[in-house]
Protein backbone atom coordinates (compact mmCIF):
# COMPACT_ATOMS: atom_id res chain seq x y z
CA UNK A 1 0.00 0.00 0.00
CA UNK A 2 2.96 2.30 0.54
CA UNK A 3 3.52 2.20 -3.21
CA UNK A 4 0.02 3.54 -3.87
CA UNK A 5 0.61 6.39 -1.45
CA UNK A 6 4.03 7.03 -3.00
CA UNK A 7 2.51 7.26 -6.47
CA UNK A 8 -0.18 9.65 -5.24
CA UNK A 9 2.47 11.77 -3.49
CA UNK A 10 4.41 11.91 -6.74
CA UNK A 11 1.33 13.09 -8.63
CA UNK A 12 0.61 15.83 -6.09
CA UNK A 13 4.20 17.05 -6.31
CA UNK A 14 4.47 16.87 -10.09
CA UNK A 15 1.12 18.59 -10.60
CA UNK A 16 1.92 21.37 -8.13
CA UNK A 17 -1.72 21.25 -7.01
CA UNK A 18 -3.07 20.73 -3.52
CA UNK A 19 -6.31 19.21 -4.81
CA UNK A 20 -6.77 16.47 -7.39
CA UNK A 21 -9.85 14.88 -8.86
CA UNK A 22 -10.23 11.13 -8.37
CA UNK A 23 -10.30 10.69 -12.13
CA UNK A 24 -6.94 12.47 -12.45
CA UNK A 25 -5.37 10.09 -9.92
CA UNK A 26 -6.86 6.98 -11.55
CA UNK A 27 -5.73 8.10 -15.02
CA UNK A 28 -2.21 8.66 -13.63
CA UNK A 29 -2.14 5.21 -12.03
CA UNK A 30 -3.50 3.51 -15.14
CA UNK A 31 -0.82 5.06 -17.36
CA UNK A 32 2.11 4.64 -14.96
CA UNK A 33 5.19 3.12 -16.59
CA UNK A 34 7.03 2.65 -13.31
CA UNK A 35 4.36 0.66 -11.46
CA UNK A 36 1.82 -0.84 -13.85
CA UNK A 37 -1.30 -0.83 -11.67
CA UNK A 38 -3.39 -2.52 -14.37
CA UNK A 39 -1.03 -5.49 -14.34
CA UNK A 40 -1.15 -5.63 -10.56
CA UNK A 41 -4.93 -5.67 -10.78
CA UNK A 42 -4.84 -8.56 -13.30
CA UNK A 43 -5.67 -6.44 -16.33
CA UNK A 44 -8.38 -4.36 -14.67
CA UNK A 45 -8.04 -0.61 -14.68
CA UNK A 46 -7.86 1.34 -11.47
CA UNK A 47 -11.29 2.85 -10.85
CA UNK A 48 -12.38 5.70 -8.61
CA UNK A 49 -14.28 3.21 -6.46
CA UNK A 50 -11.22 0.97 -6.04
CA UNK A 51 -9.10 4.01 -5.16
CA UNK A 52 -11.63 5.16 -2.56
CA UNK A 53 -11.71 1.68 -1.01
CA UNK A 54 -7.92 1.53 -0.76
CA UNK A 55 -7.61 5.00 0.77
CA UNK A 56 -10.51 4.46 3.18
CA UNK A 57 -8.16 2.21 5.18
CA UNK A 58 -6.17 5.35 6.05
CA UNK A 59 -9.18 7.49 6.84
CA UNK A 60 -8.87 9.31 3.52
CA UNK A 61 -12.18 9.88 1.76
CA UNK A 62 -13.02 11.66 -1.48
CA UNK A 63 -14.85 14.98 -1.32
CA UNK A 64 -16.91 16.80 -3.85
CA UNK A 65 -14.82 19.75 -4.98
CA UNK A 66 -14.47 22.34 -7.66
CA UNK A 67 -11.26 22.84 -9.58
CA UNK A 68 -11.52 25.67 -12.09
CA UNK A 69 -14.95 25.22 -13.68
CA UNK A 70 -15.20 21.47 -13.10
CA UNK A 71 -16.89 19.81 -10.15
CA UNK A 72 -16.20 16.18 -9.18
CA UNK A 73 -15.00 13.88 -6.39
CA UNK A 74 -11.39 14.32 -5.41
CA UNK A 75 -8.78 14.54 -2.69
CA UNK A 76 -6.85 17.27 -0.90
CA UNK A 77 -3.12 17.01 -0.20
CA UNK A 78 -3.75 17.92 3.44
CA UNK A 79 -5.80 14.72 3.91
CA UNK A 80 -2.80 12.59 2.89
CA UNK A 81 -0.10 14.17 5.06
CA UNK A 82 -0.44 11.82 8.03
CA UNK A 83 -0.66 8.72 5.80
CA UNK A 84 2.43 9.84 3.88
CA UNK A 85 4.36 10.29 7.12
CA UNK A 86 3.24 6.96 8.59
CA UNK A 87 3.18 4.57 5.65
CA UNK A 88 5.69 5.72 3.06
CA UNK A 89 9.01 4.06 3.99
CA UNK A 90 11.56 6.63 5.16
CA UNK A 91 14.28 5.41 2.79
CA UNK A 92 11.96 5.56 -0.20
CA UNK A 93 10.79 9.02 0.82
CA UNK A 94 14.37 10.32 1.16
CA UNK A 95 15.33 8.89 -2.25
CA UNK A 96 12.21 10.42 -3.78
CA UNK A 97 12.92 13.85 -2.24
CA UNK A 98 16.46 13.72 -3.61
CA UNK A 99 15.16 12.80 -7.06
CA UNK A 100 12.66 15.67 -7.03
CA UNK A 101 15.32 18.18 -5.94
CA UNK A 102 17.63 16.97 -8.72
CA UNK A 103 14.84 17.21 -11.30
CA UNK A 104 13.98 20.73 -10.13
CA UNK A 105 17.63 21.77 -10.46
CA UNK A 106 17.76 20.43 -14.02
CA UNK A 107 14.50 22.16 -14.94
CA UNK A 108 15.62 25.46 -13.42
CA UNK A 109 18.92 25.27 -15.27
CA UNK A 110 17.02 24.79 -18.55
CA UNK A 111 14.50 27.55 -17.92
CA UNK A 112 15.51 31.17 -18.22
CA UNK A 113 12.68 32.42 -16.03
CA UNK A 114 13.31 29.92 -13.19
CA UNK A 115 9.59 29.14 -12.73
CA UNK A 116 8.77 27.01 -9.67
CA UNK A 117 7.83 23.43 -10.47
CA UNK A 118 5.56 22.85 -7.48
CA UNK A 119 7.73 20.24 -5.82
CA UNK A 120 8.41 22.37 -2.76
CA UNK A 121 4.88 21.81 -1.48
CA UNK A 122 5.36 18.09 -1.04
CA UNK A 123 8.91 18.17 0.28
CA UNK A 124 8.15 20.94 2.76
CA UNK A 125 5.07 19.12 4.04
CA UNK A 126 7.08 15.97 4.59
CA UNK A 127 9.84 17.58 6.61
CA UNK A 128 11.92 18.94 3.75
CA UNK A 129 13.32 22.49 3.62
Amino acid sequence: MGTLLMDILELFIRSGNDRLFSKTITEWLNTSDVRPWMALRKGKTVTQQWLAQQLHTYGIRPKTMRIAEERAKGYEFEDFKEAFRRYVPRGELEAFKKEIVEQQAVLQAKETGGAETGGEQGTRALGGD
